[in-house]
């Protein structure tokens, strides 16, 4: 954040503009934004991405009081990563911020990061079954950086788990 002027404190009204300059850069034909952090006249930008509005914004961030408002208003979903943030936490804040704002969780992409320090098969498919239990859409299974005959495995694991999810 330093290298671009920002310090990690003050991180998320940039963070804001930058979203939504780029969605007006991905919307219009001609692209205008003035605010505080990111300030362009009218420009033209091609090609546009092939979704309609741009690619999903998912704010990876922690279930914090602010996150269920920053996700409502300018991203399109949440990413946390299980076992450092609260997820269940956070699905419970969302759930009241987009019931107060008039949508509904099913008009976002929830995806989490788990499976860290480790795999054990039974353990990690309960985790999974609860993530899915929980509303999350995508479950992405991390893998840590390891030697490959470490890692083979570790991903034969992850593909008889999914395959019990198919």
């Amino acid at each position: 954040m330093a290298n671009h002027g920002v310090e990690f404190k003050n991180r998320w009204k940039p963070t804001q503009e930058f979203v939504l300059a780029l969605r007006a850069i991905w919307s219009g034909a001609e692209a205008e934004f003035h605010g505080r952090f990111v300030d362009f006249d009218a420009i033209w930008s091609w090609p546009k991405p092939v979704q309609v509005g741009g690619p999903p914004v998912l704010l990876g961030a922690g279930a914090t009081p602010a996150m269920p408002r920053r996700v409502v208003e300018y991203c399109n979903g949440w990413m946390p990563l299980d076992g450092m943030h609260d997820v269940a936490e956070g699905i419970a804040s969302l759930r009241a911020e987009v019931a107060r704002a008039g949508r509904s969780l099913d008009d976002l992409d929830l995806s989490v990061l788990t499976g860290f320090g480790g795999f054990e098969a039974t353990a990690m498919e309960k985790r999974v079954r609860e993530l899915s239990g929980l509303g999350f859409q995508r479950i992405l299974l991390v893998l840590e950086p390891q030697s490959p005959d470490t890692q083979w495995p570790l991903l034969d694991q992850f593909a008889r788990l999914l395959r019990r999810f198919q």
